[in-house]
């Protein structure tokens, strides 16, 4: 039995893409804001369905995939957002399952003229799978190589009950925010060899909007021959991801032109990580978002190659709410992040 619970361990040291101890997270996490803070639940003037799929090492043979889908959406006469997030995360062709269930309320208020800020509460529910009856240990073999006998291992679960804070701040042009997840470090498994406690992760981020174009949106639109250039705008962010005695720190940002974006992030695990280096690219419009990322990184901190990359899709519809009462004006002027 103890086989098991070793097995277990090998795949907790090794569900992070970054290091021992951290849980999953997302590449592009402004397409996936909820999840990295529950303060943007309803941040912005849409309604949203989104998805999001992660392929992660596929050198592996089993790679990791996780998946899930969100709902966010803001009422303006009660100044509260809320969100509903449902994720799953699969290790070893399902061998391990991780499935989350989560609800995230947040409030926005006026501090000043130009100071906007929202906290943020969220509760999650977990569920956890473990099935080991397909894998297959040495003394199950026989000399030719054949497998001679299965084991007798008995599928697992465990549930576990999540809680999570933060809050994102807009002065004028700028945006920041802390989040901390799993506040209570809830206990994921209990075994023979002791009790794996998910760890609390603190995440702080900050960034700028940088107006290269002004476009349509402003006052005018600069012409070059006989085509016209929309809004540009960069948006440079850090971010900080402290969680079991390591912290991750990325640094990078996003350009949003008329209807695509670009961008790319580096990113390093201290104190014995290895870097990492994202590129992110989409397309979006009124209605829809769609991005993709490719996350490549180094193999013993040395080479760079196809194994240890991370593949995300995303896709958002967004429904535009009803226009706005006029004495809700000064919520349109803060900005949260970027813009797409």
């Amino acid at each position: 039995m103890h086989s098991i619970w070793i097995l277990l361990i090998v795949s907790f040291l090794m569900l992070s893409n970054v290091s021992m101890g951290q849980d999953f997270t997302f590449d592009q996490f402004y397409a996936n804001r909820m999840r990295f803070n529950p303060a943007y639940a309803g941040s912005e003037y849409y309604n949203h369905v989104s998805a999001v799929t992660q392929y992660q090492y596929p050198g592996l043979g089993n790679p990791y995939i996780t998946y899930g889908v969100s709902f966010d959406t803001y009422r303006e006469s009660i100044r509260s957002g809320f969100g509903l997030m449902i994720t799953r995360d699969d290790q070893g062709g399902g061998y391990l399952s991780r499935n989350y269930a989560e609800f995230a309320y947040s409030y926005q208020f006026k501090v000043s003229h130009a100071v906007v800020i929202r906290p943020a509460l969220q509760l999650g529910v977990g569920y956890y799978q473990v099935d080991p009856r397909g894998l297959h240990f040495p003394d199950m073999y026989d000399n030719m190589g054949g497998i001679a006998n299965s084991n007798d291992y008995v599928a697992q679960t465990s549930m576990l009950y999540d809680f999570a804070a933060g809050a994102i701040m807009s002065y004028h042009r700028f945006f920041a925010g802390v989040a901390v997840h799993h506040m209570l470090e809830p206990v994921e498994f209990n075994t023979a060899v002791g009790g794996f406690v998910l760890p609390r992760r603190i995440t702080i981020h900050a960034g700028s909007e940088i107006p290269i174009e002004s476009g349509s949106r402003f006052r005018y639109r600069k012409k070059y021959g006989h085509t016209r250039i929309g809004r540009v705008s960069a948006y440079p962010t850090a971010v900080i991801e402290i969680q079991d005695g390591q912290t991750r720190a990325q640094l990078g940002g996003l350009l949003a032109m008329e209807s695509a974006y670009v961008g790319g992030y580096i990113r390093k695990t201290f104190p014995n990580g290895d870097f990492r280096t994202t590129f992110i690219f989409g397309i979006y419009s009124d209605s829809y978002n769609f991005g993709y990322s490719f996350d490549l990184g180094s193999l013993n901190g040395k080479i760079f190659g196809f194994n240890s990359s991370i593949h995300e899709v995303t896709l958002t519809l967004k429904m535009e709410y009803k226009k706005q009462k006029r004495k809700f004006w000064w919520q349109r002027k803060a900005i949260f992040g970027p813009e797409f």
